[in-house]
């Protein structure tokens, strides 16, 4: 069947012809669309917008776009986008929407102002997607890139931008924080005899017994291997960092490991005092270090202080 216009058809024959092929071009993309009045009122919405918000045509149909903000965004951002539309006739963006059940979504969106020929608007166009999926892909890689696969802690670039991080705070506020090494002591023998897997499992179970053993607040961090860092902020004062090291070496001896009994713990930590054993971040990681290997050196399964090697 020849779908073409013919020259003799009527104008109104024309219209609707038109109209059914706008309403089908809308309903077929893949974006959500919302076409309003130039006072902001909705005039169509196509099948994407409902599928993406849940709201139906009949449902929005007359109301203000508002109907989908989240209240994540706050009058200046709405003012900026405004004055881009007023000066330009466009804009494009991320906005948090909320969907009709209530939950939250990012999308994308591009607006722009339609004129009639005397450049009056007269309505505006609102295309948008969906980046949910988006979005969760780069946080899932955000958070590989700043943690450590097996036991999911931060690795050392997380754990270096939270040190320096401290260090400033610290400095600004007048205030002291500790960094425990801590490192499991015979941990190699322990892999030649039970094998990685079991090796595995046993930097599991000391990765959660050592997040056991802080605050919510305090950051636990693998730096590799059987190497562990502690970072304990807001300290009342400098013997919170001696019981909290005390107290992970207890919760390491007593940990069970899955599958080996026979396996029994112990680790060795060194602890390195901000602003006294240094102002940078290399600087304690190094004393904390230290201060861990003079641990080993006098017997494994204790605590050092790199203030007692300076005090020899």
């Amino acid at each position: 069947m020849d779908s073409r216009v013919g020259p003799d058809e009527p104008l109104d024959q024309q219209a609707s012809r038109s109209n059914r092929l706008w309403a089908a071009t809308l309903d077929a993309a893949s974006e959500g669309m919302m076409v309003t009045d130039h006072r902001g009122n909705i005039l169509l919405v196509n099948r994407a917008y409902t599928e993406i918000t849940g709201y139906s045509a009949d449902e929005v149909i007359g109301c203000n776009p508002r109907v989908l903000q989240s209240g994540t965004h706050d009058e200046k951002f709405y003012a900026t986008m405004w004055q881009a539309l007023n000066t330009t006739g466009k804009w494009r963006g991320e906005i948090c929407n909320r969907r009709k059940d209530g939950t939250l979504y990012p999308s994308w969106v591009s607006i722009s102002a339609i004129t009639n020929d005397a450049g009056e608007v007269t309505n505006y166009l609102g295309v948008f997607s969906d980046i949910s999926i988006v979005r969760a892909a780069q946080q899932q890689l955000a958070h590989l890139a700043h943690h450590d696969p097996l036991t999911d802690l931060p690795n050392r670039l997380l754990l270096t931008e939270r040190v320096q991080h401290a260090i400033e705070m610290a400095h600004r506020e007048k205030k002291r924080f500790a960094l425990l090494f801590v490192d499991l002591d015979r941990f190699k023998q322990i892999n030649d005899a039970y094998g990685h897997d079991a090796g595995d499992e046993v930097l599991k179970t000391v990765a959660q017994r050592m997040r056991c053993s802080v605050r919510a607040a305090d950051t636990v961090a693998r730096l590799g291997g059987d190497e562990f860092i502690v970072l304990l902020e807001n300290m009342k004062n400098d013997d919170c960092a001696k019981r909290v090291a005390n107290k992970i070496l207890g919760n390491i001896a007593d940990a069970d490991i899955k599958g080996e009994p026979d396996i029994r713990l112990s680790a060795s930590i060194g602890i390195a005092l901000y602003p006294d054993d240094g102002v940078e971040v290399d600087t304690l990681l190094r004393k904390a270090d230290s201060a861990m290997y003079r641990s080993k050196t006098l017997g494994r399964g204790r605590v050092d202080s790199y203030r007692s090697i300076e005090d020899e």
